[in-house]
Parts: structure tokens; sequence; C-alpha cells
């Protein structure tokens, strides 16, 4: 069985991304200092009211600035590292939001702009997307194999023993990239005897289920990180370095490095919160400065308040520093968070009304029984689901 790609494919995109970012940073530049010295051709009738921020001046250097970091991003990009395509997805991203705040005066310009820096936002997310496994029929061929029988692709067997809990009925071995310096012995594969109380998959809310399956591609990587951590882990692999261990085996297996990276921060979330009382305080002010934040930046907005947007924007990367070492997860929980939320909510009232109307079924079914005179269930009778 071929083993996964795992080099990085799609150069053609890593060129797009460069010469974008490197076009639309020379723009800013010069757009830049042409509206903090008061260009004619810029600030022409403009009034206060033509960007968020208020002061045209003030902008021109802000646009300065993106434009400085924008052509920074293009030339480190030339070193194909990671870290370099990660810069350069936050410089368009933060270009993009800047100049959002000036569509009211300049519509063709800004438009231009949040146009390429999502382009250049897809075309790097494009090139850090790893091989898929080559055989459709084992998702995860190549990456985890049977310990036991390494030519072949590993099998993932379960029995049902709970309501939402299932024992592993065979063994994986993960061949991987581990992201770890030196992984411990053992820290590779995952037997029935390690998970002798059962997993319960991926722990996803019920309302959240829209983004994240319990089950899919990412099985085996969640079953090896369960034996990872916790109180029955491995030794010598702390939480924090088996959530990165997940990370990257999700990424071998092909899920999408947005979904990969929000998955990294939700188990990096379970990982602060089992971590002690301080850890779960940091948490908590975590997520109310979060809740805070996005309120602030929808009020900045309306009212229209440059600065108030930007302590919005800037906000993010001051709390992730209550998430320690595992910063990076922090601040991708807080900047995927605004375009998470809304769906989850919308999901969480349609499951209540759901339940709801489960339950008002079930009253009536009982008066129904009630009124017909029906006997009891006798023996025999298959367990309910609500047992189960």
């Amino acid at each position: 069985m071929a083993l996964v790609d795992t080099q990085e494919r799609g150069t053609s995109w890593l060129v797009l991304a460069g010469i974008l970012l490197l076009i639309l940073g020379l723009f800013n530049v010069v757009w830049g200092l042409a509206a903090a010295f008061d260009d004619p051709f810029v600030v022409s009738g403009a009034d206060e009211d033509i960007t968020v921020i208020g002061d045209i001046n003030v902008w021109g250097w802000v646009i300065f600035a993106l434009g400085v970091l924008q052509v920074t991003a293009a030339v480190s990009l030339g070193s194909r590292q990671e870290r370099a395509r990660w810069f350069g997805i936050l410089v368009a991203g933060l270009a993009a939001i800047g100049h959002v705040g000036s569509l009211r005066g300049f519509e063709i310009l800004s438009l231009i702009v949040i146009g390429g820096s999502v382009l250049v936002i897809y075309a790097l997310a494009s090139y850090g997307r790893r091989g898929a496994p080559t055989d459709p029929a084992v998702p995860w061929a190549g990456v985890f194999v049977d310990p036991d029988r390494r030519s072949q692709p590993a099998e993932v067997k379960l029995t049902q023993i709970r309501r939402k809990s299932f024992s592993l009925d065979s063994s994986l071995s993960y061949k991987g990239e581990t992201g770890l310096k030196d992984p411990p012995t053992g820290a590779r594969t995952v037997r029935p005897k390690h998970l002798p109380d059962g997993t319960d998959l991926t722990s996803v809310p019920r309302a959240l289920q829209w983004f994240v399956s319990p089950y899919g591609v990412h099985t085996p990587a969640v079953l090896l990180h369960d034996r990872l951590i916790g109180g029955s882990g491995l030794s010598g692999m702390s939480d924090p370095d088996a959530d990165r261990y997940f990370r990257f085996m999700l990424r071998e297996l092909g899920v999408p490095w947005i979904r990969r990276w929000m998955m990294w921060a939700a188990v990096a979330i379970r990982t602060r919160w089992a971590g002690g009382r301080l850890k779960k305080a940091t948490v908590a002010l975590w997520a109310l400065a979060s809740l805070a934040g996005i309120g602030l930046a929808v009020y900045s907005i309306v009212v229209g308040e440059g600065l108030l947007l930007l302590a919005s924007l800037g906000a993010p990367f001051v709390f992730a520093l209550l998430w320690g070492r595992q910063y990076v997860a922090g601040l991708v929980a807080a900047v995927t968070s605004p375009w998470v939320l809304p769906p989850t909510l919308l999901g969480a009232v349609g499951f209540a009304v759901y339940w709801c109307l489960e339950q008002a079924a079930l009253v009536v079914g009982d008066i129904v029984r009630v009124c017909r005179r029906q006997p009891p269930k006798g023996e025999g009778v298959p367990i309910s689901y609500e047992q189960f």
C-alpha cells in the first residue's frame, strides 16, 4: 500500500500568493504615504467620515504599515516555511479588515484589496494542504497501519458498550510526522489495552456537529490521542504535546487546515480545563474576554468608532497569553469564534426546539396508551433508545 504523500504541494499557489502580496503591499505603501501626506489625488474632497478611523492621515499610516507587512510577508514566503505561510495569511486578513473601514470613501480600491487578500488566503491555505491517502476504501491507508502486519492498513474495530462509549477491538500504529522532537517509546501505537475505559470518539457537542463529525477520517488520530492524554496517558508525554501531536496526525490524514487547527484548539481547551482551578479560571476569563471582544467589534462598526475596532481586533493577541505555551491555540479559537458561534447557537436553538417537541410527543404517546388501556410491555422487549 502506497504511503501518503506528505510533501507540500501546489507550488503555483505559493507563487501566486507571493506575487499578489507584493503587488498589494507596494500599492498600499504608495497609497498610504499619499494619504498620510495629504496628496491631493487621495484627499481631494475627503471629509472626516471617509474612513472608520476618521482622520485620513492616520488611516494613511495604518495602510502604509499594512503595506510594509505585506511586502515582508511576500519576501518571507521564499523560505517555504510553515510560519511564513501563516504570517502571510495573517497579514492578508489584516489588510482585508483594514480596507473594510474605507469602503465608504474608496469603494473600488477597497474591494480590489479585499478581493486580492481573500485570494492570497485561499492560495496559502491550498499550498499547505497535504496529500490525501491513495486508497479511497481506507482513508487512512499509509498513515495508520496494523502494528502486527505493517504492510496492511489499520482497521478500526469498535464495540458499543454504553450510549456514547465504545471499546477498541483492533490495534493501530501511526507512521507520519509527530511534530515532537523526541516522542516517547510507544507513542505511535494504540491497542485495546491502552483504552480500558473505552472511548467516546470525538467529543463534539450536538450543536457543533455541523462542522466536525464525531467520527470520520480523523477517527484513528482521536483514538491515539485518547491513549496519550489524561491520568492514564503515556509516561513522558504531556497533554500539550499530545495535543500538538494530534494536529500533526490530522494534517497527515488530509483534514483541511482550518478544521484541523480548530480541532486542535478544541482539544487544547480540554487540556487547560483539566489542568486545575487556575487553568479553569484562565479559560473562563478568556471566554468572557472573547465574547466581550466580539460585542465590542460589532458595536464599533455600527457606530463608526475606529479606535474601538482596532482595540477589539488586537484583544485576541493579548488574551491568548492566558493559554500559556498553547498561545496559538487560544489565538485560533478567538479568531474563528465570531463565525463559528452564530451557526452553532442557531443549531443549539434548533435542537432545543426538537427536544421539546420530542418530549411533548412522548407525553402524548403516554396519554394515548393510557386512554387505550394498552397492557404494559412484556419481558423481552428490546431496550429503548432513551435507556441505552
